[in-house]
């Protein structure tokens, strides 16, 4: 009989030092602090959100949240081919304090794979890795895979394939090692990085890209087409024009149909037009944004997106959190996270504070990091935008003096 608790891939916290704009920890938490209907239940102490979303001001260290998920994967999955020992690992740590721009950076993150708990973390700086773990959590009580700070790094009591691991490079990590004996929670932690996804903004050609390549399966095109009428754009039909054109995509050859009405308003004509150019951004980002969203929605996985309320009307932006928070578009417990500054979402997302997350920087540059849950008192029967825009939560910009005119 299935676990009715049985999650796929979903994370649970992610911890960072010294890397960007962050120079002391911070931790982002999918923890929620209530049970509504838009959480995962995990077990019966545990509840997980389904999304989440990082508010504050310019410069202020939201994209940085993101930026360092993508760092602890590009390093994980190896982006860097590092195979030699004087290869450098990529490394950029908190640079406005001659304290830490030389030190080095660490994260760690819990997350679930296929219905156990997993933490793995590292400490590294460009030439070395200082501090790796990897505990899997059979029971209440974790099970050491490997740990560096202790005496025996390696488990190979719990894990006897890990007795073919002799020595490693001090730039390589145990995690890779432990995967080429075959040891499943090293693997497991590969499988949890390959599968998530992140986005951005500026990537937003390549998402068009993913997203037009759906509409090859008629299904999918179905699904991408659903979505595009309910948006209210006036789209009847989004397809790909393959004609003089190789297999690639070209987004150029994304074709939307537009109903075109005689003058008693009724007619079965439609006028074509390209979806980048002649569209508006707000639909060109929309549709970008599917492939991510749909992907995550399908695979049970947790997609980060920079940004994406740009350009997105709010309402639309609440249809697309929708669609994680019902359990009946989103049946294999798909997370959201975005960096957004829509601060509608503030009053939207206040079922259950746990969702909404600010960050600030303070006098020395550095990334404070704090979640809404963490202010006692607040009155929900105010508009948190409101008390936002005041000040009331801090992560907004100081703008003293800047209408001020320079004597």
């Amino acid at each position: 009989m299935k676990n009715r608790y049985y999650v796929i891939l979903m994370l649970v916290e992610f911890s960072i030092n010294n890397f960007k704009s962050i120079k002391d920890s911070v931790t982002f938490s999918m923890l929620s602090g209530k049970s509504t209907n838009s959480i995962i239940k995990v077990n019966e102490k545990t509840n997980l959100l389904s999304c989440a979303a990082i508010l504050g001001a310019n410069a202020s260290g939201k994209t940085t949240i993101i930026d360092a998920f993508f760092m602890m994967k590009r390093i994980v999955l190896n982006k860097d081919k590092i195979f030699l020992s004087t290869d450098e690992l990529p490394y950029n740590p908190f640079k406005l304090s001659a304290d830490t721009e030389d030190a080095s950076t660490s994260f760690d993150i819990v997350f679930i794979h296929n219905g156990r708990q997993y933490k793995y973390g590292f400490e590294y700086d460009k030439n070395k890795i200082y501090d790796e773990y990897l505990y899997e959590y059979k029971s209440i009580k974790p099970t050491c895979v490997f740990d560096v700070s202790k005496a025996t790094p390696l488990n190979k009591d719990a894990y006897p394939e890990l007795k073919e691991i002799k020595s490693k490079p001090d730039n390589f990590l145990y995690l890779w090692k432990c995967d080429q004996t075959g040891n499943e929670p090293a693997k497991n932690v590969l499988e949890f990085f390959k599968e998530s996804v992140i986005t951005y903004d500026v990537s937003s050609d390549l998402n068009a890209k993913l997203s037009a390549s759906l509409l090859n399966n008629e299904t999918l095109k179905e699904v991408i087409n659903d979505y595009m009428r309910k948006a209210d754009f006036g789209i009847t039909d989004v397809r790909i024009n393959n004609e003089n054109s190789d297999d690639k995509i070209d987004i150029n050859n994304i074709i939307v149909s537009h109903k075109k009405n005689d003058a008693k308003g009724t007619s079965d004509a439609f006028v074509d037009f390209h979806m980048n150019g002649d569209e508006s951004y707000g639909t060109y980002k929309f549709f970008s944004s599917l492939f991510p969203i749909l992907f995550a929605l399908a695979q049970g996985s947790i997609v980060f997106y920079d940004e994406l309320d740009a350009s997105l009307h709010p309402l639309l932006l609440r249809k697309l959190f929708d669609l994680f928070r019902n359990k009946e578009t989103n049946p294999n417990n798909a997370q959201l996270v975005i960096s957004c500054q829509d601060v509608s979402l503030l009053d939207y997302l206040k079922d259950n504070i746990s969702q909404i997350c600010f960050t600030q920087k303070d006098d020395n540059g550095q990334t404070v990091f704090h979640s809404l849950d963490e202010y006692s008192g607040i009155e929900l029967k105010k508009k948190l935008q409101d008390l936002y825009l005041l000040g009331s939560f801090d992560a907004i910009p100081r703008l003293e003096g800047f209408n001020e005119k320079k004597e």
